[in-house]
């Protein structure tokens, strides 16, 4: 006679598994207080103060001990549980993509076919991307006869910029020379200098208007990143 199958519990997701525990109400949290830690006890007290996902990992030894748990050991078994959401939540915000582009390679047609002889000797562009904690310049190295790729040889550099070693970042707009303006439609380009406390400057260049908006908003990363640091 076959065996009845148990019934399923209801799964609940952990920090580790990389779900978005932020999104998490008073029940869910409490139940992964429970399965995750042993401290079904207390979800009562979590559910009755309200502690969703999104501000547990607030939580501090007095505000656990205001909710009533007087138990030294549990109390640290719930600080080791809110450390688990500490990590969570700072390694989603270092890994989360702010903003991504590719680098602004000519200011004009011309430009591209003078340095490419007309589309037969191609470059491959850099790519930008910021993260919560990084800034990450990739350049291609991309092995070709002539305009053909090969099937092997190809290389890249990937530079990872700390933003807490960035100490500036400064715009400049370069014009095209006039000839390329008035004959080959060109466009200005925007070319934003970071300079670093450790690898000197690195420079991006985007599309005109891109460039202002771009650096304040690495400058604002920088100092999320180096508040990250010092907690």
């Amino acid at each position: 006679r076959p065996m009845p199958s148990p019934k399923n519990k209801k799964s609940v997701p952990s920090p580790k598994s990389g779900n978005n525990y932020e999104n998490w109400s008073a029940q869910e949290f409490a139940s992964y207080l429970k399965n995750q830690h042993d401290l079904g006890q207390y979800s009562s007290l979590v559910i009755k103060h309200g502690i969703t996902g999104k501000v547990a990992h607030t939580l501090s030894e007095k505000d656990l001990q205001e909710m009533g748990i007087s138990s030294i050991g549990d109390r640290k078994r719930f600080q080791q549980a809110l450390s688990q959401l500490k990590q969570s939540a700072r390694k989603k915000q270092r890994e989360e993509v702010l903003w991504q582009d590719t680098e602004e390679m000519w200011n004009s047609w011309w430009e591209a076919c003078c340095s490419t002889c007309c589309g037969c000797c191609p470059r491959d562009a850099s790519q930008y991307k910021l993260t919560g904690t990084h800034l990450v310049i990739t350049q291609k190295d991309i092995q070709r006869c002539g305009p053909i790729k090969c099937c092997c040889g190809h290389g890249y550099h990937i530079d990872n910029v700390d933003l807490t070693n960035v100490t500036d970042a400064d715009v400049r707009g370069v014009a095209p020379p006039c000839c390329q303006k008035v004959c080959c439609c060109g466009q200005t380009r925007d070319f934003v200098y970071i300079k670093t406390s450790n690898e000197g400057q690195k420079t991006l260049v985007l599309k005109k208007g891109e460039g202002d908006p771009t650096s304040r908003l690495i400058m604002n990363q920088v100092e999320e990143a180096q508040q990250m640091e010092r907690d």
